[in-house]
């Protein structure tokens, strides 16, 4: 025995859970009607059951009985009300089906109409005598309003029955309006409740959505075949058993599958033998999907009475709509079939006249060839003097910048020698003065001598004390004059240095602009050659579309040429019937009573009053004799001409035919322009679909190919440059630009990390740097070591671990993963999981963060404390590789 569907085993357990509600009551009385009463399975009756003997039991057994007559009776009525209204489903079902393929195509702006014809709004349908051979021509792809409502109801709904407050949730909810509260959609909520009753089922008030939906598909998919009526038909009751991996219908569901389209007992009647056999023919509780097609094919009786039940349940119009269908087909076959014939000859001409036209062609391609290589040469020469006055450009602003260095220097060079002249300048004034104030201080040393001779051994002893002086001044002097060409010397240092670095500066600026100037070339170059190949296909695609264009153009005048001499044919022949001769008798007698005056006096007002564009007979006016000019008939073919006031009947007759015959040449003329013209307009209208589905497709391609990059690349920091690189996982490769289909979705492609990086500097000496460092933190943001609780990878011990293999749990960091990777694929598919770069906390305590690495442990992190209690074990005690996750210096 099969295991009951997901579905099937929720709905059973559903019901279960509604029959032990129902049978918990508050009254003994309906108890004992339950257990008395086992033919309404209200229960079971007991073993040891004895009449009633006492009047008060007698009397309870008469009110049972009464109550259980009641009850039967009032089943039965319900179970024959409902297959009444079940029996009585279609009009309803035609009526809202047609309703709403009027409602959406009214909408319109959301929804598109299937190709059929809408039907009206009638409800009729009278049987036909014969059903016809269904899904010729026309198209059987559903109404989407139809198919949104199937599947808001397959998706909204785990279980097939449902109530009327679930319906109109579902239908206003898949039709994106509310169809059940709108004022303007009152109608329809009507019609949907109407279907609803239809089909419901007294017992549970509930309505089988399955069956209701398969009923819309009668309708909707009327010019399908019978094996794709009853395919959709399983695909709706069908589920997927538990361990299996088919479509399968419950065979109890067989019957209601197979008698959707039955509008009476007679019908089902019908179908029930097939039901039965159907079940026999299949082992188990179900019926697969292959099982039910190979039944089909081999009861194709089954299939000719689907058919027929069918058909008299589509309405007069659809019918109507098929058989124009068919007429139009075949209507279409005979015109290719014509236009078949007329191609060959046309194909025959063709052939005779090729070599002169291919001879024009091939001077017409030299002519080209010779202009694209004239252009070619101009290109390459614009190019060159671009080119030229480029470099002329540079090397013009190389020679000012040389200038203006050489201007900088001098100008350097005479500041300092200014600044040291002013310092010579000073010394040699402060000397001068000194030996001016020792002369001055002599001669009055000297007079005082000779003046005062008891002063003089005072006056040594100022003297000396003042050399002693001077001696000590002079030795602050000199101190002070190495000191400041100390300085001096530091300056010029400091002056070359920062020269040296302008320099620099300048050459790196200089590079960076010769890069840029390089890429905006190559991406002008690039922009350039993708305007010229989308020109080119712009161009060669103009000449396809007109060249069909010509064809067309030319088919039509043929087909125009051809329906004037077959047109011209069938109105001759025509004019030898009785019909014909009427015709020609009573325009032959307009012509013949027209008044010659009253047709001159049109012709002075307007000469084309009378004018029949490509009749062989034009009523013209003489150019001489003004007012009295006659009015005359000339045959342009013949030139024969005929005046008005001289026409006999005979005359008139042949203008009426000629007359006639151009009136149905124009009518026809007219009926060809406007088939022409609803052909290129049915052209285009394809062409534009084909484009919006490519451009479709072309956006879809590019979502997934970015999705499948933004799962491939990890956007990191290069240690060296400190600039943004992108790490290909995959191939181990690493880019400095971003891949150029991902586009605007560069920020989506994931980060390393976002806190701590490793840097290295021009030594190549590893420090590590924080990214989301601000001003007024505390932590410092350039470490040379690690910082702590951060887990580093265990491949290079450099970088900060991002992956954890799940089979070892060994953290790598995502370099040594990606080279990792392409080892472990080839033995296997390698199971890892992300890690983020911030400090780790204890595997154990969840809270305290880790301190230990234990390697053993497949690369837990946990506390101290954690780390001791758990490795004091015997079992974990034998662990010797782990360390330490504090990477200060010791």
């Amino acid at each position: 025995m099969g295991t009951l569907p997901p579905r099937t085993s929720a709905r059973l357990g559903a019901d279960a859970d509604t029959e032990a509600l129902r049978g918990t009551s508050r009254s003994p009385r309906l108890d004992k009607l339950k257990q008395r009463s086992p033919s309404l399975g209200l229960g079971a009756q007991p073993r040891s059951w004895e009449p009633p003997t006492r009047r008060k039991d007698l009397r309870e057994h008469a009110l049972v009985r009464t109550c259980e007559t009641a009850l039967l009776a009032a089943r039965n009525q319900q179970a024959q009300q409902r297959s009444g209204q079940y029996h009585a489903r279609w009009p309803q079902l035609r009526d809202l089906y047609a309703f709403m393929f009027e409602a959406m195509a009214t909408i319109g702006s959301r929804w598109t109409l299937s190709p059929m014809s809408p039907p009206r709004m009638s409800a009729a349908s009278t049987p036909p005598r014969s059903p016809a051979a269904l899904g010729l021509r026309a198209s059987t792809a559903p109404a989407l309003w139809l198919r949104d409502v199937a599947w808001e109801f397959r998706r909204a709904f785990p279980v097939s029955d449902v109530t009327l407050a679930q319906l109109e949730i579902a239908v206003s909810k898949a039709l994106h309006v509310d169809v059940f509260a709108a004022p303007a959609f009152a109608a329809a909520a009507a019609r949907w409740r109407a279907a609803f009753l239809a089909f419901q089922r007294p017992e549970t008030l509930k309505t089988d959505y399955r069956e209701l939906l398969c009923a819309l598909t009668v309708l909707d998919r009327s010019r399908a075949g019978e094996r794709t009526l009853l395919g959709l038909w399983f695909e709706e009751f069908a589920t997927v058993p538990l361990g299996a991996k088919v479509l399968a219908t419950a065979k109890p569901e067989l019957r209601r599958l197979l008698v959707t389209a039955c509008e009476g007992v007679a019908d089902e009647k019908l179908l029930e033998p097939f039901a039965a056999d159907l079940v026999g023919a299949c082992s188990g509780a179900y019926v697969s999907e292959r099982a039910f097609a190979a039944y089909l094919d081999s009861t194709p009786e089954l299939l000719e009475i689907v058919k027929a039940q069918r058909w008299r349940r589509l309405t007069d119009d659809m019918r109507l709509a098929f058989y124009r269908d068919l007429f139009t087909q075949a209507n279409a076959q005979f015109q290719d079939e014509r236009l078949r014939v007329r191609l060959e000859a046309a194909l025959r001409l063709w052939r005779s006249r090729e070599p002169r036209r291919r001879i024009a062609r091939w001077k017409l391609f030299v002519a080209d060839r010779r202009l694209v290589r004239r252009g070619d040469a101009r290109f390459c020469a614009v190019g060159a003097r671009k080119a030229v006055a480029a470099l002329r450009r540079q090397r013009r602003r190389r020679q000012e910048m040389r200038t203006l260095v050489g201007v900088a220097h001098s100008q350097r060079c005479r500041s300092l020698a200014l600044w040291a002249f002013q310092g010579w300048k000073l010394f040699v004034l402060s000397t001068r003065l000194i030996h001016a104030s020792a002369w001055r201080r002599g001669l009055e040393h000297h007079k005082a001598v000779w003046t005062r001779k008891t002063w003089r051994a005072l006056v040594k002893f100022f003297l000396v004390a003042d050399a002693e002086v001077r001696e000590r001044a002079l030795h602050r002097d000199v101190a002070e004059q190495a000191r400041m060409r100390s300085e001096l010397a530091l300056l010029a240092a400091e002056d070359a240095a920062s020269r040296a670095t302008e320099l620099k500066a300048r050459e790196l600026l200089e590079r960076e602009r010769q890069r840029a100037f390089q890429d905006a070339t190559n991406r002008v170059h690039a922009r350039r050659k993708l305007q010229q190949q989308e020109d080119t296909r712009t161009r060669s695609k103009q000449a396809r579309e007109a060249q069909v264009r010509a064809e067309m153009d030319a088919t039509w005048q043929r087909l125009a040429a051809s329906v004037r001499v077959e047109v011209r044919q069938a109105a001759l022949a025509w004019f030898a019937t009785p019909g014909g001769a009427k015709a020609v008798a009573a325009e032959a007698t307009r012509i013949f009573e027209q008044d010659p005056s009253a047709v001159q006096r049109a012709l002075l007002q307007n000469p084309q009053a009378f004018a029949l564009p490509g009749c062989r007979w034009q009523l013209q006016l003489e150019d001489y004799g003004g007012r009295f000019a006659k009015p005359f008939y000339l045959n342009t073919e013949t030139f024969e001409k005929l005046v008005c006031d001289e026409l006999v009947l005979e005359n008139c007759d042949a203008i009426a035919r000629e007359v006639l015959v151009q009136r149905r040449i124009d009518a026809a003329t007219a009926e060809l322009a406007r088939k022409a013209t609803a052909l290129a307009r049915a052209r285009l209208e394809h062409d534009a679909a084909r484009r919006i589905q490519a451009l479709f497709r072309c956006r879809h391609a590019l979502l997934v190919a970015r999705s499948l990059v933004r799962a491939v690349f990890v956007k990191r920091v290069d240690p060296s440059s400190g600039g943004p690189v992108y790490l290909n996982t995959r191939r181990g490769e690493t880019r400095r630009r971003p891949p150029r289909i991902i586009g605007s979705d560069e920020p989506l492609i994931p980060v390393e990390s976002v806190s701590w990086v490793r840097r290295c500097d021009e030594l190549g000496t590893t420090y590590y740097a924080r990214l989301d460092a601000r001003e007024g933190d505390t932590e410092p943001a350039l470490a040379w070591r690690p910082p702590s609780h951060y887990l580093l990878c265990t491949s290079c011990t450099l970088d900060f671990a991002t992956r954890r293999w799940s089979d070892s749990g060994a953290r790598v960091c995502v370099g040594c993963f990606a080279s990792e990777l392409k080892q472990r694929k080839r033995e296997g598919d390698a199971g890892w999981s992300k890690l983020p770069v911030q400090p780790a906390n204890c595997v154990v305590c969840r809270h305290a963060l880790a301190d230990r690495l234990c390697h053993d442990c497949r690369g837990d992190v946990t506390c101290e404390r954690c780390f001791r209690s758990l490795h004091a074990t015997s079992k974990l005690s034998n662990h010797s590789r782990h360390e330490r996750l504090h990477y200060e210096a010791a």
